[in-house]
């Protein structure tokens, strides 16, 4: 599973040690947790599914509305919508509303997913009418407790149940989709398809004067390092990485930072960013420029790196 750009750029303040609201703290915590329980089920797919299903994953579409599939399994007559869902505790859906250990949600995303299921069926039929499709809300939290009162008209599978879930959709003999169906409906999915319109907001410029600077630990985030010639190696927990992918990994803290700023990777900023002493600009200058667009000309060169 792919992180998206705003986990990423939460991810990134959180190491760094920047400011966040309270507001950015909460969003940041869900949209952890839910890439935490997605890329399990992503796990538990490729492991427990059907090879005969075609797999797509953060399918965000606009039909009058826009929604997000986590996952989309894709079969010559049947399309299966999955919703993940990452909770800790009692979740319970009374008198039509969604609770999370007794306090009120804001999402009704129980009711939201019935009618996602609705408007796949309807994309689903622009490729043939004989394509049924189901959906399955996943609670796949071992510590989630789910209660109900009322049914819906989509599966509600908790942790102990998906795999066996999983086994009954499969087909003996099933076979993979022929390339050119699957040619068909993925253009019938382009044609709703559109970008996550959750994007983040990077740092003003102003900020990098103040932003913690210094090289981290890709493993535990930490900014005890020991830099060599050609190594980081970290204190703590002894991760080891090439100094040129500690390069490259900061040029791209930088860039999803400072998200709005396309032409924050220069030579300067990055050597800045590591710590000043962390490489040399000369370094530096290389790496990015054998791995990274050069745009510009002498104290104007940035490179572009694409988010």
């Amino acid at each position: 599973m792919q992180k998206n750009t705003e986990l990423i750029q939460l991810e990134m303040s959180v190491i760094r040690q920047i400011y966040l609201a309270e507001e950015q703290k909460r969003r940041f915590w869900s949209l952890k947790q839910g890439y935490i329980g997605e890329s399990e089920v992503a796990q538990w797919l490729e492991k427990y599914a059907d090879d005969s299903w075609h797999v797509l994953s953060d399918y965000w579409f606009n039909y009058k509305s826009t929604m997000q599939a986590d996952f989309l399994l894709i079969k010559e007559n049947h399309w299966l919508v999955i919703e993940v869902k990452n909770f800790y505790g009692e979740f319970e859906y009374r008198n039509h509303e969604c609770y999370i250990n007794a306090h009120l949600m804001e999402n009704n995303f129980m009711n939201a997913m019935a009618t996602k299921v609705r408007r796949l069926t309807r994309i689903a039929n622009e490729v043939s009418e004989n394509i049924k499709v189901t959906g399955a809300m996943i609670f796949i939290n071992e510590h989630c407790r789910v209660k109900l009162d009322y049914e819906f008209d989509y599966e509600i599978i908790q942790r102990n149940q998906f795999r066996n879930f999983l086994k009954k959709q499969t087909e003996f003999l099933a076979k993979p989709l022929l390339p050119a169906y699957l040619n068909r409906i993925q253009k019938v999915l382009n044609r709703y398809s559109i970008e996550n319109p959750f994007q983040p907001t990077g740092l003003p410029i102003e900020d990098f004067a103040t932003i913690h600077k210094g090289v981290t630990c890709p493993a535990c985030h930490r900014f005890d390092v020991e830099i060599t010639l050609r190594k980081v190696t970290c204190r703590h927990c002894h991760f080891k990485e090439a100094k040129s992918e500690t390069i490259l990994r900061s040029a791209r803290q930088l860039r999803y930072l400072f998200f709005d700023n396309s032409e924050i990777v220069t030579t300067e900023n990055v050597y800045q960013f590591m710590g000043a002493s962390a490489a040399s600009r000369s370094l530096i200058r290389d790496i990015l420029g054998k791995n990274f667009k050069k745009v510009g000309k002498t104290n104007k060169t940035y490179y572009e790196i694409e988010i």
